[in-house]
Protein backbone atom coordinates (compact mmCIF):
# COMPACT_ATOMS: atom_id res chain seq x y z
CA UNK A 1 0.00 0.00 0.00
CA UNK A 2 1.25 3.43 -0.80
CA UNK A 3 0.79 6.48 1.37
CA UNK A 4 -0.04 8.99 -1.41
CA UNK A 5 -3.75 9.68 -1.27
CA UNK A 6 -4.53 11.96 -4.22
CA UNK A 7 -7.25 11.11 -6.71
CA UNK A 8 -6.04 13.34 -9.53
CA UNK A 9 -6.59 10.64 -12.12
CA UNK A 10 -10.18 10.02 -11.03
CA UNK A 11 -12.72 9.48 -13.80
CA UNK A 12 -15.23 11.64 -11.89
CA UNK A 13 -13.45 14.92 -12.68
CA UNK A 14 -15.99 17.42 -13.96
CA UNK A 15 -15.43 20.44 -16.16
CA UNK A 16 -17.28 23.77 -15.89
CA UNK A 17 -19.24 22.73 -19.00
CA UNK A 18 -20.35 19.54 -17.21
CA UNK A 19 -21.56 21.61 -14.28
CA UNK A 20 -23.52 23.99 -16.51
CA UNK A 21 -25.13 21.06 -18.32
CA UNK A 22 -26.10 19.49 -15.01
CA UNK A 23 -28.03 22.57 -13.82
CA UNK A 24 -30.07 23.02 -17.02
CA UNK A 25 -33.75 22.57 -16.18
CA UNK A 26 -33.13 23.22 -12.48
CA UNK A 27 -33.86 26.24 -10.29
CA UNK A 28 -31.00 28.76 -10.33
CA UNK A 29 -30.20 32.29 -9.22
CA UNK A 30 -28.56 34.64 -11.74
CA UNK A 31 -26.86 37.47 -9.89
CA UNK A 32 -26.07 40.61 -11.87
CA UNK A 33 -23.29 43.08 -11.14
CA UNK A 34 -26.01 45.67 -10.49
CA UNK A 35 -27.13 43.68 -7.43
CA UNK A 36 -30.36 42.45 -9.05
CA UNK A 37 -31.07 38.71 -8.69
CA UNK A 38 -33.20 36.61 -11.04
CA UNK A 39 -34.53 33.31 -9.71
CA UNK A 40 -36.06 30.76 -12.02
CA UNK A 41 -35.55 27.62 -14.07
CA UNK A 42 -32.48 27.57 -16.31
CA UNK A 43 -33.90 26.76 -19.76
CA UNK A 44 -30.86 27.33 -21.96
CA UNK A 45 -27.25 28.40 -21.71
CA UNK A 46 -24.85 28.59 -24.63
CA UNK A 47 -21.08 28.80 -24.96
CA UNK A 48 -21.20 32.59 -24.93
CA UNK A 49 -23.08 32.56 -21.59
CA UNK A 50 -26.33 33.79 -23.14
CA UNK A 51 -29.02 32.66 -20.72
CA UNK A 52 -32.72 31.85 -21.06
CA UNK A 53 -34.79 31.32 -17.93
CA UNK A 54 -38.40 30.34 -17.30
CA UNK A 55 -40.74 31.11 -14.37
CA UNK A 56 -38.48 34.00 -13.45
CA UNK A 57 -38.71 36.28 -10.42
CA UNK A 58 -36.73 39.53 -10.23
CA UNK A 59 -35.41 40.62 -6.82
CA UNK A 60 -33.99 44.07 -6.07
CA UNK A 61 -32.45 44.51 -2.61
CA UNK A 62 -34.07 41.23 -1.58
CA UNK A 63 -37.57 42.43 -2.52
CA UNK A 64 -39.62 40.66 -5.21
CA UNK A 65 -40.21 43.26 -7.95
CA UNK A 66 -41.39 41.36 -11.01
CA UNK A 67 -42.49 37.94 -12.32
CA UNK A 68 -42.11 36.84 -15.92
CA UNK A 69 -42.63 33.67 -17.89
CA UNK A 70 -39.35 34.03 -19.79
CA UNK A 71 -36.22 36.11 -19.20
CA UNK A 72 -33.26 36.38 -21.57
CA UNK A 73 -29.75 37.64 -20.83
CA UNK A 74 -27.35 38.37 -23.67
CA UNK A 75 -23.85 37.87 -22.32
CA UNK A 76 -22.11 40.62 -24.31
CA UNK A 77 -24.58 43.27 -23.22
CA UNK A 78 -23.09 45.67 -20.69
CA UNK A 79 -26.62 46.15 -19.38
CA UNK A 80 -26.60 42.77 -17.62
CA UNK A 81 -23.06 42.21 -16.37
CA UNK A 82 -23.73 38.66 -15.18
CA UNK A 83 -21.74 38.07 -12.02
CA UNK A 84 -22.76 34.57 -11.00
CA UNK A 85 -25.07 31.66 -11.78
CA UNK A 86 -25.73 29.27 -8.90
CA UNK A 87 -28.17 26.42 -8.25
CA UNK A 88 -30.79 27.56 -5.74
CA UNK A 89 -29.90 24.94 -3.15
CA UNK A 90 -26.35 26.39 -3.01
CA UNK A 91 -27.52 30.02 -3.02
CA UNK A 92 -29.88 29.47 -0.09
CA UNK A 93 -27.13 28.34 2.32
CA UNK A 94 -25.80 31.81 3.25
Amino acid sequence: MSGGGGEKGSATTKTPADFLKSIRGRPVVVKLNSGVDYRGILACLDGYMNIAMEQTEEYVNGQLKNNSVHQYFKADSSRWGIALIVPCNVAMRS
